[in-house]
């Protein structure tokens, strides 16, 4: 019965006392996080391959 409670606790909790932002505002913000996400993967894949040439022409001077 404790499960049963603390399951009936929380749905209410979440209905009366969570502040929902509106729909037009949560598609803005997932839309802002996703290309922050999608520029910060292109940024960090130019630096992982500029990081590899220096690493490649490195080491043809030794080959």
């Amino acid at each position: 019965m404790k499960v049963v409670k603390y399951v009936r606790s929380a749905y209410g909790e979440l209905v009366r006392k969570v502040t929902w932002m509106p729909y037009a505002e949560w598609q803005q913000t997932t839309a802002t996080v996703t290309l922050a996400a999608v520029v910060f993967a292109l940024l960090v894949f130019l630096i992982d391959r500029v990081i590899k040439f220096g690493i490649d022409r490195y080491f043809t001077l030794f080959s």
